[in-house]
């Protein structure tokens, strides 16, 4: 999906949500996250409002939301909430990934799991994500850098992520 795109995507998510989301539920706007599987709706909540209480009493009407918005917008709905700068969510897709890794890599996810890091490759393959995501900005950084310090070789640039 393009930028633009996704920016489109992303204010009619926004445009449709608010239209339907109950005032008394939000102490401000909505933070919106989409994929091609799934929109993340985390609703900011106010210091008064405890988490398991929100949860339980908005069920069924985020449940109606979610299956109009599902229809709406093709992809599964997912909730979550944010209160005094801590983000929980409470309804998230799992979508499983197939890729070919070498031996290698298996060897790096065998020992995560050796390490107990991780339960098995799939645990193990979550875990580098998320380690990729917390390092990210600086990786991204060293990768441009890299790149515009190699002419036009890319191949080298491959082996040495």
């Amino acid at each position: 999906m393009t930028e633009q795109r996704y920016h489109e995507l992303q204010t009619r998510v926004a445009d449709w949500f608010a239209q339907r989301l109950p005032a008394g539920w939000l102490a401000g706007p909505a933070g919106i996250d989409i994929d091609r599987d799934e929109i993340v709706l985390v609703l900011p909540l106010d210091q008064r409002t405890h988490r398991g209480e929100f949860r339980e009493n908005t069920r069924d009407a985020r449940i109606k939301l979610a299956r109009e918005a599902e229809e709406t917008f093709g992809r599964k709905i997912s909730w979550g909430t944010v209160r005094d700068g801590t983000r929980q969510l409470f309804t998230i897709v799992r979508t499983a990934v197939t890729a070919q890794l070498a031996m290698p890599e298996r060897r790096v996810l065998d020992t995560l799991i050796g390490a107990g890091v991780a339960a098995d490759r799939s645990d193990a393959v979550a875990w580098c994500i998320r380690l990729v995501g917390q390092h990210e900005a600086d990786w991204l950084r060293d990768l441009g850098d890299a790149t515009a310090a190699t002419p036009t070789s890319r191949p080298e640039l491959r082996t040495q992520i």
